[in-house]
């Protein structure tokens, strides 16, 4: 409600009036237009970081399976170590043991005071520990065949530490397990984590709204 000056005369309240009212059209005409480009702005800067967030989730996805294969390819390579070492370990103290193993338990108990059969069993633990990281990380079909390396190598070590004799049938079955463990290594190693498919949904477009 205008309020009229009291030192106006009455013929020109009138024109006053009329003055006072396309002023005030002026000033709303421009805060309608001020929140109109607000508006617009808010609009465009709230769309742009959707495409940036559905970038850094596939990127951080990427980076989470890149992660996710070295561990599980470390991990394999812990228990490859501790089993190939582990078998060594226990395959040469039972050999070397004085005694043969039978079924009474006081045999085993006195084997396993030999170093090397201590050692072996340790390092069977240590790779029994790296196998349940694996499975903590890749499919059971694909820990399996990748863990038959090991036969691979407990193979060569036995060739070559316990000079015991391979015949080409044997280097045959180990050559086969070897190329069947590359083709298994070349696919997936986990096929049951969540998809990131949790992606920010689109932002809807609102220039229609803009004019209501």
């Amino acid at each position: 409600m205008l309020v009229l000056p009291r030192h106006l005369r009455p013929f020109e309240w009138r024109e006053w009036h009329m003055s006072e009212h396309l002023n005030k059209m002026k000033r709303h005409r421009v805060v309608v237009e001020l929140l109109y480009q607000y508006r617009r702005a808010v609009l465009v800067s709230d769309s742009m970081p959707v495409d940036s967030l559905r970038v850094e989730a596939s990127t951080a996805t990427r980076t989470r399976k890149q992660r996710s294969k070295i561990a599980t390819y470390v991990c394999l390579v812990w228990f490859l170590g501790f089993r190939a070492f582990g078998n060594l370990a226990l395959a040469w103290g039972t050999k070397h043991f004085s005694e043969a193993l039978t079924i009474n338990p006081l045999t085993y108990m006195r084997a396993m005071l030999n170093p090397f059969v201590a050692a072996g069993i340790l390092l069977l633990v240590g790779g029994m520990l790296s196998r349940m990281a694996l499975l903590s990380l890749a499919d059971l079909s694909f820990v399996l065949p990748m863990t038959s390396v090991g036969y691979v190598i407990s193979s060569v070590f036995g060739r070559v530490f316990l000079h015991e004799t391979v015949t080409p049938e044997r280097w045959l079955g180990v050559g086969l397990i070897f190329f069947a463990a590359l083709l298994v290594g070349s696919t997936s190693q986990n096929t049951t984590q969540r998809r990131a498919s949790d992606l920010p949904p689109t932002v809807p477009h609102e220039a229609d709204q803009i004019s209501h």
